[in-house]
C-alpha cells in the first residue's frame, strides 16, 4: 500500500512539473512594467534586474550602497536604473518607493530578494545575529510590502514576489534561524495573499533550492554566541559548512532563477508558490506530505550523523 502511495505522489510530482514547465513555456511577453528588486547587486537580484530590464520592463534594481556599485553602471541597459535603498530603515524604503513614483507613477511589481544569513546550530547563534537576520528578511520584506500594498490597491493591480527558500518549507542542518527567518516570509505571504487578491494584488512565494551565488561566503555569517557549549558543535558545523558550500557550487545558475521570474510576472494568474527545479518540488511535496513531521526530523538525523563524522557529544 505505501510503495503505491509514493508510486502515486512521484507520478502526480512530475506531472504537475511538467505541466508548469509547458505553461510557463507558453506564456507570451506582456506589457513593459515598473518593477523594484531589492538585493540586487549580485545574485539572484542582479540576474534577474538584468534580464528583466532587456526584456523591456523598467527596473529599479536597488543597492545597500549605491557607491560601490557605480563602477559597472555604464554597462547596464537602458531601462536598468540602479538606485540606494537599505531594507532595515524605513525612511530608505519611503524615498526609494517616492522616486519610483515621481519618475513612473506606478509600481507593478515588487521583488523582495534582499536577503543575509547566520550559518550555525541554535545554541551557536547570538541573539543579535539573529535580529539582524530577521531585520533583513522578515522586517526588510515586510517594510517594502507595506510600503507598496496601498499603491497597488490605488492602481487596483499588482505584484509581489517574496524570494524565500526551500529552506522555508524543509530546513537543512546550521540552517536554523535563516530558515526561520524564511519559514515566517512564507507565513506573513500567505496571509497577505489571500487579503490581497480582490484589489487584484498578487503575492508570491518563489522557493529556489541551492543556487550557485556568493551568498554563503558575501551575505552569510557563522554563529559567534559566546558559550561554553560552543565546542560540542565546531566539528559539525565547519563539516556543514564545506557540504553547504560545495551543495551550493553545484547549484541552479540564478539566470534560471530570473527567466522564472520574468515568466511569473508574464503570468495573468500566478500561484502562490514556485520553485525553481524539480527537486525543489519533490522537497516541498515531501513536506507536505508529512503532516507529523517525523518523516522530515528521520531524514534530518541521517544528514546530521553523516556530517558529524563520529560520535555525538553529550
Amino acid at each position: 500500500m505505501k510503495i503505491k502511495y509514493f508510486v502515486c505522489l512521484f507520478v502526480l510530482i512530475l506531472a504537475r512539473t511538467i505541466y508548469a514547465t509547458e505553461q510557463i513555456n507558453s506564456i507570451p511577453t506582456k506589457q513593459s512594467k515598473v518593477i523594484l528588486i531589492t538585493g540586487a547587486s549580485r545574485g539572484i537580484g542582479w540576474e534577474s534586474a538584468n534580464y528583466l530590464a532587456l526584456q523591456g520592463h523598467k527596473v529599479y534594481a536597488s543597492v545597500r550602497y549605491l557607491a560601490a556599485f557605480m563602477p559597472t553602471k555604464n554597462a547596464l541597459p537602458p531601462s536598468l536604473h540602479v538606485i540606494e535603498l537599505d531594507v532595515t530603515d524605513s525612511l530608505s524604503v519611503t524615498r526609494a518607493v517616492e522616486l519610483i513614483l515621481q519618475n513612473e507613477g506606478r509600481l507593478d511589481v515588487l521583488i523582495n530578494n534582499a536577503g543575509c544569513a547566520v550559518f550555525g546550530t541554535l545554541e551557536t547563534i547570538s541573539i543579535e545575529q539573529a535580529r539582524q537576520t530577521f531585520e533583513v528578511n522578515f522586517f526588510g520584506t515586510m517594510r517594502l510590502m507595506q510600503e507598496a500594498l496601498p499603491v497597488m490597491r490605488k492602481q487596483g493591480s499588482g505584484l509581489i514576489i517574496n524570494v524565500s527558500s526551500t529552506a522555508g518549507v524543509r530546513p537543512t542542518p546550521c540552517w536554523d534561524v535563516y530558515a526561520a527567518s524564511k519559514f515566517a516570509i512564507e507565513g506573513m505571504s500567505e496571509a497577505v495573499a489571500a487579503m490581497m487578491r480582490q484589489w487584484n494584488i498578487n503575492v508570491v512565494l518563489l522557493e529556489p533550492g541551492a543556487t550557485a551565488t556568493d551568498f554563503i561566503y558575501k551575505s552569510t555569517e557563522i554563529g559567534q554566541r559566546d558559550t561554553d557549549q560552543h565546542t560540542v558543535f565546531d566539528s559539525f558545523v565547519s563539516n556543514a559548512l564545506k557540504w553547504m558550500q560545495d551543495k551550493l557550487a553545484d547549484g541552479q545558475n540564478p539566470l534560471e532563477i530570473a527567466k522564472i521570474i520574468a515568466c511569473i510576472i508574464a503570468e495573468e494568474n500566478p500561484k502562490l508558490r514556485y520553485q525553481t527545479t524539480f527537486k525543489g518540488t519533490q522537497t516541498v511535496a515531501f513536506r507536505h506530505c508529512d503532516p507529523t513531521g517525523e518523516k522530515t526530523v528521520a531524514e534530518q538525523i541521517l544528514l546530521i550523523k553523516d556530517l558529524w563524522k563520529g560520535p555525538l557529544e553529550p
